[in-house]
């Protein structure tokens, strides 16, 4: 086992979310918006409560690129603000891969800046499309089950 895994085994044993939970309708509006947005990344926040997620907060890209993202600093300050308002927590940061895989990048791992939520990528390649959920702590990367359910009525 590598540094890295047992680093990433550890911050997982330590009650954090090992899941995350969207709504068919919010996979399908992830996979919209990363389409709408190709040839480059796409990014946002995931807001909700504990791991489900409850809304879906587009930020715009600032560094237009098919290989990276940067959130625009005034539209993130305005989503945190949202949140707070709406009494929900920042469960996952979202962005689109479109033309690499759905797993972090060196760079994705560099810039986590937040070990509590689960960053979701959406992978749009040539094999068709996914969307895949990680914890990144201290460089180190654990994948986290990503449920995707009907609502409930």
């Amino acid at each position: 086992m590598s540094a890295a895994s047992e680093g990433a085994d550890s911050f997982l044993e330590e009650g954090r979310r090992r899941r995350i939970v969207l709504r068919t309708d919010q996979a399908a509006r992830l996979l919209k918006l990363a389409l709408k947005g190709l040839p480059n990344e796409v990014c946002g926040f995931l807001a909700g409560v504990s791991e489900t997620v409850e809304e879906i907060i587009p930020v715009t890209n600032a560094e237009p690129s098919p290989v990276c993202y940067l959130m625009h600093s005034a539209e993130q300050f305005r989503a945190m603000k949202i949140m707070r308002d709406k009494g929900l927590e920042m469960v996952g940061i979202y962005h689109s891969h479109p033309v690499s895989p759905a797993y972090p990048s060196a760079r994705d791992v560099e810039r986590a800046a937040y070990p509590d939520c689960v960053y979701l990528i959406i992978g749009i390649g040539r094999d068709g499309t996914e969307i895949r959920g990680f914890r990144i702590e201290d460089r180190a990367v654990a994948e986290v089950e990503v449920v995707v359910q009907d609502p409930v009525e």
